[in-house]
């Protein structure tokens, strides 16, 4: 036990020099309608303004204040074996729908939670349910960079789930 504890404490050691070294995030946005939504809309249009795919860490909002837990429990009753996030009933008058991080294919798990990829993956699935609400979206990320610190990444992810209480997820 005291070699586990040893190796947490030094990786929470180096996951707090990396966020000492981040003293400005440069966030990037993406913004679109539900309505819009579409696999061709996403892969035209969306993604390409993607140029980088690494530690990123990233908020899916909406341009105020929506509801959209009734809509969400609706779509997942209709579907029990889609995997949806966690409704957080708390947070329902939050802007934020979903925080999240990705050490990898930053694309791919974006086009997930926009409704374009496994029925098995937990992802917010936009194109299911939020299109007909007509949803403005928007998407803010930045990215992690100088780390390949997964803990970093996480505690990040965390405290910011913390602070902005996402509708959704499992903060």
């Amino acid at each position: 036990m005291k070699k586990i504890l040893a190796q947490a404490k030094t990786e929470l050691e180096v996951a707090l020099l990396d966020i000492k070294k981040f003293s400005a995030f440069k966030s990037k946005f993406l913004y679109f309608n539900t309505n819009d939504l579409s696999e061709k809309h996403v892969n035209e249009i969306i993604l390409p303004k993607i140029n980088l795919d690494n530690q990123v860490i990233y908020i899916i909002k909406l341009n105020g204040i929506c509801n959209l837990t009734e809509a969400l429990n609706k779509y997942k009753s209709s579907d029990a074996k889609i995997k949806l996030p966690k409704i957080n009933k708390e947070n329902f008058n939050s802007e934020v729908l979903y925080v999240g991080s990705v050490q990898n294919n930053f694309k791919g798990r974006l086009k997930q939670h926009l409704g374009f990829g496994s029925k098995s993956t937990y992802s917010l699935k936009l194109d299911k349910w939020a299109k007909k609400e007509k949803l403005e979206i928007i998407i803010e990320y930045f990215v992690l960079e100088n780390t390949n610190s997964v803990i970093t990444l996480r505690l990040i992810e965390n405290i910011l789930a913390n602070i902005l209480k996402p509708q959704f997820g499992k903060h």
